[in-house]
């Protein structure tokens, strides 16, 4: 679009300095055009390019290597699907946000790539929990219309998720409509929006702490999350976005921190419990070694 403005200008300027021999500019002085524009200009324009394309698509590739191991190994216990829950919730009211107030479109693009890769995250989950139920012989239904809060988010089947996102899409849907008109209404539903989206990985950060374990948890997830955190968290001051944005990502930064300090941590005691359960098995082979030497010894 630069190039295309730059060379627009000058072909209408050469048009008004030779009036009726105006003549289309040639593919030499077209060259030159794009030759002429300053590097500095041009990586600005590759720099928002990348900027743009990362706040797109940067919430779903954080989550590839994640979804990778799950895949590879069939167990989904490292990971909290609340995780899933809080960003489809976020993003699904974001969306509905946009309706009243027309915020950046790559903000928009941003919540419909991402609650699509929740779901298929979802997806994997509940497939490896059927896989391991079958294999154990211990399956039971939980399904949404039953209503029982004590299995909230924890169905049996899929269809099940999709149901209650789509209850959950229609009812906020037809609230902003009713509410639209209403400024306090507005600015809570992306407040709302926001804080729901920083609480991203709270849950996951409670997991580790009552399993005393990240085993099962993609380091690799959290560190290009914590990446992407404090790269939307500039580009969110740089555009001057509203301060429940920036003040949210920074609150996401944080958590992304604390879920490092827990890998570090728990992989130290989980090394020590398996060096002490090492020892203890040679101690127990040479018990072992010591009473077959005495019973001979009596034969």
């Amino acid at each position: 679009l630069l190039l295309n403005r730059w060379y627009e200008r000058k072909m209408n300027v050469g048009v008004e300095d030779s009036g009726s021999k105006g003549q289309a500019v040639g593919f030499e002085q077209y060259f030159h055009a794009i030759t002429s524009i300053s590097s500095m200009a041009f990586f600005a324009a590759l720099f928002k390019i990348v900027a743009v394309g990362g706040m797109m698509l940067g919430g779903v590739v954080v989550f590839v290597p994640q979804y990778v191991e799950i895949w590879s190994s069939g167990n989904c216990e490292g990971f909290s699907t609340h995780v899933c829950l809080i960003l489809i919730v976020a993003n699904l009211t974001r969306i509905c946000f946009w309706f009243v107030v027309r915020f950046e479109t790559p903000l928009l693009l941003q919540s419909v790539f991402v609650t699509i890769a929740m779901l298929a995250m979802q997806e994997l989950c509940v497939r490896c929990r059927l896989r391991k139920s079958f294999n154990t012989s211990k399956l039971k239904s939980y399904r949404f219309f039953d209503l029982d809060l004590d299995h909230f988010w924890r169905w049996t089947y899929f269809s099940d998720y999709v149901y209650f996102l789509s209850v959950f899409f229609v009812f906020v849907a037809f609230i902003t409509n009713l509410f639209m008109q209403s400024e306090l209404f507005v600015d809570t539903l992306g407040f709302i929006a926001v804080c729901t989206e920083a609480l991203l990985l709270l849950p996951q950060l409670i997991q580790n702490y009552k399993r005393k374990s990240t085993i099962g948890l993609s380091v690799k997830m959290v560190l290009m999350m914590l990446a992407g955190d404090l790269f939307k968290t500039g580009y969110y001051i740089a555009r001057k976005v509203p301060s429940q944005f920036w003040i949210c990502s920074i609150f996401q930064v944080s958590i992304d921190l604390a879920i490092l300090f827990q890998v570090v941590h728990y992989s130290g005691r989980e090394k020590l419990r398996g060096v002490k359960r090492s020892d203890k098995n040679s101690g127990d082979l040479d018990i072992s070694g010591k009473s077959d030497f005495v019973d001979i010894s009596t034969i």
